[in-house]
């Protein structure tokens, strides 16, 4: 008579693999309480902290061009100024961008203007390897990823396109848009016509409204050119994928011929 054995017999506890889950579980454990933590901080503090005032003011941006022909406030144009978050201070190619979401209603204009970027982050993030999901936890914590988003700021439609430009070039041509995130566009340089293209265009199309952004930017005071450099998570999740599939070939070409691989970085969870 043929025996079979029990299933559970020929399959034994694998602890490595237990132990890649659980890191990747705990990590997004980590980012749903952070998730949590914003959703119910803003809720108990909506009054004190309005949400997207980052974004309210690039709406305010466009509906002034098209009231006055240019985006910028009689006071940014007038003298120096310290910028706040309901002012307008990007260069008028980013009208081109924030146009499509700036003709929707309010809060389905905010929450696309966020959604989007995050979805593409969401999307880089999908074959993280299962080690690089604690740094994924570690930047969630932060407030240079938190505020960005709380504030709808354009930094963190940038850091999105710059996390896409270094897997498919072309899309850095849209950092022009945001000149103290434009030196991450040399990640695209392996397609510059194309990246060029999509940076040149929306700068013809607003052409005539920069003698008003010089004047801005020549008026703004208090705010360093190095200013989006502070949103160093959002720049440092947009290249960890990237991160993450090189390291690995790093290591190996450090460690010495015939050493045995004691941290398979590349075994699936």
């Amino acid at each position: 008579m043929r025996s079979f054995d029990h299933p559970s017999a020929s399959a034994p506890f694998d602890r490595g693999r237990f132990l890649r889950r659980a890191v990747i579980a705990g990590s997004l454990a980590v980012v749903g309480v952070q998730v949590v933590l914003f959703v119910v901080g803003w809720i108990l503090n909506h009054d004190a902290i309005p949400l997207g005032l980052d974004w309210l003011g690039y709406r305010a941006g466009f509906e002034r061009l098209l009231a006055t022909g240019t985006p910028y406030a009689p006071f940014e144009l007038a003298g120096p100024f310290t910028p706040e978050h309901l002012d307008f201070i990007h260069p008028p190619n980013a009208l081109v961008l924030i146009a499509p979401f700036a003709i929707l209603p309010h809060p389905l204009d905010y929450i696309l203007w966020i959604g989007i970027p995050i979805a593409i982050f969401c999307y880089l993030l999908r074959h993280l390897p299962w080690w690089a999901w604690p740094a994924v936890a570690l930047l969630s914590t932060t407030n240079s990823l938190q505020y960005p988003i709380l504030n709808g700021n354009s930094s963190l439609f940038m850091t999105a396109v710059f996390g896409l430009g270094i897997r498919f070039g072309w899309v850095v041509g849209l950092l022009a848009m945001k000149p103290t995130l434009a030196p991450l566009a040399i990640v695209g340089i392996h397609r510059p016509i194309p990246a060029f293209i999509l940076a040149v265009v929306p700068i013809l199309l607003t052409l005539p409204l920069f003698p008003d952004y010089l004047t801005v930017t020549h008026n703004m005071q208090g705010i360093p050119l190095t200013y989006s450099v502070s949103n160093y998570s959002l720049i440092a999740l947009a290249a960890l994928p990237w991160l993450a599939e090189k390291l690995p070939g790093w290591v190996a070409r450090l460690r010495p011929t015939g050493s045995a691989d004691s941290a398979p970085l590349h075994e699936p969870a």
